[in-house]
């Protein structure tokens, strides 16, 4: 994950796909051994675990960070498990959403 912070290609945001995974996303996920998650993804001040608003800065927040549908990724929790999840949608932009 370290080399995802390493090399961030940042682009306007009417640059960027509507199916990419980046701050403001909602993302749908397959959770190994689990049901499917769905969250958004936000600033570390927009976070609220019971509507479903994780930190980007979190670890996982920061594996998801420019991936598409179809597309796993497996990542390390704060406890040191190994977790892996595979987006399998993601909808555009939240932010009007946020500033309600």
């Amino acid at each position: 994950m370290i080399e995802k912070l390493e090399r961030p290609c940042v682009l306007p945001d009417d640059q960027v796909p509507p199916d990419v995974v980046k701050i403001g996303s909602i993302v749908t996920c397959e959770v190994e051994d689990g049901p499917c998650r769905t969250f958004s993804l936000v600033y570390p001040d927009d976070v609220d675990a019971e509507k479903g608003r994780i930190s980007v800065l979190t670890p996982v927040g920061v594996a998801l960070l420019g991936l598409r549908p179809g597309q796993a990724v497996e990542w390390f929790s704060r406890d040191g498990q190994r977790n892996h999840l595979m987006v399998v949608r993601v909808e555009d932009d939240v932010k009007d959403e946020l500033a309600l």
